[in-house]
């Protein structure tokens, strides 16, 4: 009879059909059952320290030492209940643990090829996974209480944005190294039937690799972009191309910004980190510019207009900048064919954002028209926008 070839994955895999537990089978699993040290108390007392332990401090908590002490911590937070809490959760993964091994002795008693003929042991393979996976996610949930604690000193949205940008490289590196080393346990332990499922070929490998090379570009373009410190979560933001908004959010792969209009635009970080960026929210001084058209006829008011504007402007607005440092200018700039043109051009120490700026807009356009009356001169409608605007 001819020797029968396997397939790449058909014919390595174990068959689900020896799961199948029949009565011919319960022999064989307690014959293989007492051939360990199975103590069903031991059972018992994993369950108890894994769901009782938390449930009976609190009862000892709340009924004993509040009448030792009037003014007793909450549970909650005390180090005595943090201890236990882990305590459990280590108990709780110990039970699965268990389970892991007395699965791995029925399966092998019924003849399932768990791990196709290799000698691994289940449950210490189980124990050091799970293990390796919750110390992970406690050293997570440990550097973000020291992150809040830290942010409760500054509660500024400034350190608020450093925290996040710290606590998002910090949740890379942990879940990179558990990934690298949950790998490294199961390499060790995997089955043929599994490797071949896992195995690609070069045509495979460039497939994944042209999928995922923008994947990487945005990833590698996030990273960059959290560590410039070109802006935060909260910031208004202009970019090169002309949007601009508040970042709703910053992926590792996206960034939100959400528009004057409400709407929220999803811009790939690659995308961003090749354009020029304007963080409205972390300046300080904001400009002020307006063209004002006037007639030809009024020519010989023009240098007194200018002059009564500086000082409507000066007389109205407290944060406007005099000192020199930045240019405070109203000039006559242009003689245009329908018109004569004045500018005026000013600056503030007021954020270019937010009603604080607008309401001071408003007052600089106020200054001028009153200004404007105060000399008696009639704007003029420019002829080649009023004809353009009118087709």
């Amino acid at each position: 009879m001819a020797v029968k070839k396997h397939l790449a994955i058909l014919g390595n895999l174990p068959s689900l059909s020896s799961l199948i537990i029949t009565p011919g089978d319960i022999p064989r699993i307690r014959e293989a059952l007492e051939q360990y040290d199975v103590n069903a108390s031991d059972f018992i007392l994993l369950l108890f320290l894994g769901f009782g332990t938390v449930p009976l401090f609190e009862i000892v908590y709340s009924q004993w030492l509040k009448f030792s002490y009037k003014d007793h911590t909450p549970l909650r937070d005390t180090y005595a209940y943090l201890a236990i809490v882990h305590f459990g959760q280590a108990a709780r993964i110990a039970i699965v643990v268990c389970l892991a091994d007395l699965l791995s002795v029925v399966l092998s008693a019924v003849g399932f090829p768990l791990f196709a003929g290799r000698d691994v042991d289940l449950g210490l393979m189980t124990a050091r996974v799970m293990y390796s996976i919750w110390f992970a996610h406690r050293l997570v949930v440990l550097k973000r209480y020291v992150l809040s604690r830290l942010v409760e000193t500054k509660p500024d949205r400034l350190q608020v944005g450093k925290a996040k940008i710290i606590n998002r490289f910090i949740n890379a590196i942990i879940a990179l190294l558990t990934v690298i080393f949950v790998v490294d346990i199961l390499d060790a332990n995997i089955g043929a039937g599994l490797g071949s499922l896992f195995a690609m070929g070069g045509m495979g490998t460039l497939v994944f690799s042209l999928a995922s090379k923008d994947l990487a570009g945005h990833l590698v373009s996030g990273l960059a972009l959290t560590a410039s410190d070109k802006f935060y979560e909260g910031d208004q933001i202009r970019l090169g191309d002309g949007t601009s908004g508040f970042v709703v959010r910053m992926s590792w792969l996206h960034t939100i910004i959400r528009g004057s209009d409400e709407i929220n635009t999803k811009i790939p970080n690659s995308t961003i980190a090749n354009m020029r960026v304007a963080n409205l929210s972390r300046m300080d001084k904001c400009q002020v510019k307006q063209v004002i058209y006037f007639q030809h006829a009024d020519a010989d008011k023009m240098t007194a207009l200018c002059a009564a504007i500086k000082d409507k402007i000066v007389g109205s607005c407290p944060e406007l900048i005099t000192d020199g440092s930045r240019p405070f200018r109203v000039h006559w700039t242009n003689i245009a064919s329908d018109r004569l043109e004045l500018t005026v051009d000013c600056r503030f120490n007021i954020k270019p954002i937010g009603d604080k700026y607008m309401d001071n807009r408003m007052t600089v356009f106020q200054a001028i028209d009153a200004a404007v009356n105060k000399v008696g001169i009639v704007k003029a409608i420019p002829v080649v926008m009023h004809m353009t605007q009118a087709a």
